[in-house]
Formats: structure tokens, sequence, C-alpha cells
């Protein structure tokens, strides 16, 4: 399961994220903005700087719903589907997480299992938990 997080936050950050957000910066600084190295986008909208192109806040915006749109898109997080998968997995990685919280503070429930004795009670309602959310729709 830790696995699974990691590899879905490293997709996320550096897979879709990052490279979208230089994209979008890289568009945003193709604008006409006077020194646009140098300024930042809340002092060009303080109007301490001047905007060469009236058209200028138009284009960040729209750049910036690109940005967001993609990014929902590549994360998955548009297709209800696929939403509804992850979120359920994610539950599971959290179900899980607290299953082990709880059955760690029984001190002996790890060395009886260490040793292969006992068959926990918890650990197979867990299980079938696990096994009922996985199979809902």
């Amino acid at each position: 399961m830790l696995n699974f997080l990691q590899n879905l936050e490293y997709y996320m950050t550096f897979e879709v994220l990052e490279p979208n957000w230089e994209g979008m910066i890289t568009k945003i600084r193709s604008g006409k903005v006077t020194n646009v190295d140098q300024v930042s986008l809340t002092n060009v909208l303080c109007n301490r700087y001047t905007i060469d192109d009236s058209s200028f806040l138009p284009k960040v915006l729209e750049i910036h719903s690109d940005f967001l749109s993609t990014c929902l898109n590549d994360c998955m997080l548009s297709n209800p589907e696929l939403l509804t998968t992850v979120k359920k997995l994610l539950g599971v990685c959290v179900d899980f997480a607290d299953f082990l919280k709880d059955f760690a503070k029984d001190d002996r429930a790890f060395d009886l299992m260490a040793m292969g004795a006992g068959n926990d009670d918890r650990l197979e309602a867990f299980h079938q938990e696990v096994s009922r959310q996985v199979k809902e729709e």
C-alpha cells in the first residue's frame, strides 16, 4: 500500500504538476509584460509596472484555467469512475493504517503473529471489511 501511495504521489507531483507548472510559467512569461523576469504577477496586478498588452490578465487566466484542466485530467481526477476507484483505494490505505495502529496497541499481537500462533479475529474482520469495500460499486 505504501508503494501505491508513493507512486501515485510521485506521478501526480513530478509527472503531471511540475511539467505543467513549468509550461504555464513559460506561456505567461511569453506575454507582453515589461521586464517579465523581474516582475511578479502581484506587482503587475497592483499597477506597479506597466502592462504592454491590455489583454494580459485574460491571457493569464486562460493559461491558468488550461493548466488546471490539464492537471485534473492527467491526475485522473476528472473521470468519476477513476476518481471513485482512487478514493476507494485511498480509503483502504487509511483503514489499514488505522488497523495497524489499533493492532499495535496490543503488545502481544505482533509476537503471536511472528510465531504463527493465534488467528486474531481482528485480522479476519479487517480482511472481510476490505473485501466488502473493494466489491462495492
